[in-house]
C-alpha cells in the first residue's frame, strides 16, 4: 500500500472536506460513512462498507457453533428492535468471554 499524506482545514462548524485523492483512495463518495478511530493524538479513518444481504448467506449454518446457537435461543425468544438489542448486547460483552464461560473454551 502506498502512503499518502495530505492534510485538511477544519471549518468553523467543525468540518473538513476530505480531499479528493483521499475520496479516491478509499474509495468512497458523496453519502458514504467513515469511522474514525482516535487515540495517541492520532486519528485513524476507515470507510463504513455497506453489506449485501448475500454477504450473511451461511453465516448460521455451523449447528455446532455455540454462539450461533446463542443467537438462535435469542431469536427464538426477542424479536424486532429488542432481538437487535440482545444481538448487540452480546456483542458488546464478547462473543469469547461467553464462549468461555458457557462452554469452558
Amino acid at each position: 500500500m502506498k502512503v499518502r499524506n495530505t492534510s485538511a482545514k477544519i471549518t468553523s462548524k467543525g468540518q473538513i472536506t476530505v480531499p479528493k485523492e483521499v475520496r479516491e483512495a478509499l474509495g468512497v463518495g458523496t453519502g458514504d460513512r467513515l469511522h474514525f478511530t482516535v487515540g495517541d493524538g492520532q486519528a485513524v479513518v476507515t470507510p463504513i462498507r455497506k453489506r449485501k444481504l448475500s454477504d450473511f448467506v451461511g453465516i448460521f449454518a455451523d449447528d455446532n457453533n455455540p454462539a450461533v446457537k446463542h443467537v438462535r435461543e435469542l431469536a427464538a425468544q426477542y424479536s424486532g428492535q429488542e432481538l437487535v438489542k440482545k444481538i448487540k448486547e452480546f456483542e458488546r460483552e464478547g462473543v469469547d468471554r461467553y464462549l468461555a464461560e458457557k462452554h469452558g473454551r
